[in-house]
């Protein structure tokens, strides 16, 4: 996939006070994922917090809507290059969940990323702060398990060579 498959797409360095494209105030977050349709998610829809983005992440895509003219904005620092129209290196590799991010340096501010169609009301709190980030609902085996919530890096767990020794044993 090439970024001119996706040309109406707007790059931002974070969430903008104003679409670039009609200058409207109202920008949601895109909510990836099943959710459970509760009050707290009807009422966020409602008000134009958040809209859904369907099930699977699109690695660079849009974090971002204007809900007046529906205009997607991408977080200019994720994987996509809109200057070359190309996609970067999309994964980097840690043997554990860092402490800070490989790409911008950010401390404290690597997430799980959350797999599945989760019940969103569940994790809110999780949500909310950054703890998690959903991934869609379909995981790559050797996908990112990891992401900077301020610069969209992916991290997968570096592959490691285990003897079948130190496997438990199962029980059957």
């Amino acid at each position: 996939m090439n970024l001119d498959d996706h040309s109406d797409w707007y790059f931002a360095s974070r969430k903008p006070k104003r679409c670039p494209k009609c200058g409207g105030n109202r920008i949601a977050k895109i909510l990836i994922g099943m959710d459970t349709f509760d009050e707290r998610l009807q009422i966020e829809l409602a008000e134009g917090k958040i809209v859904l983005g369907g099930c699977c992440v699109i690695i660079g895509g849009p974090r971002w809507q204007c809900v007046d003219c529906e205009a997607e904005i991408c977080h200019s620092t994720s994987c996509w290059n809109p200057k070359h129209k190309m996609l970067l290196d999309k994964y980097l590799y840690s043997k554990s969940k860092p402490k800070k991010c490989p790409r911008c340096g950010e401390e404290y501010c690597i997430a799980v990323i959350l797999y599945g169609e989760p019940n969103h009301g569940a994790i809110r709190k999780q949500l909310d702060s950054g703890e998690i980030v959903l991934g869609g609902c379909c995981m790559d085996i050797d996908g990112p398990v990891w992401e900077c919530i301020y610069c969209g890096a992916k991290i997968c767990m570096e592959k490691q060579e285990i003897e079948v020794s130190d496997l438990p044993d199962l029980p059957f």
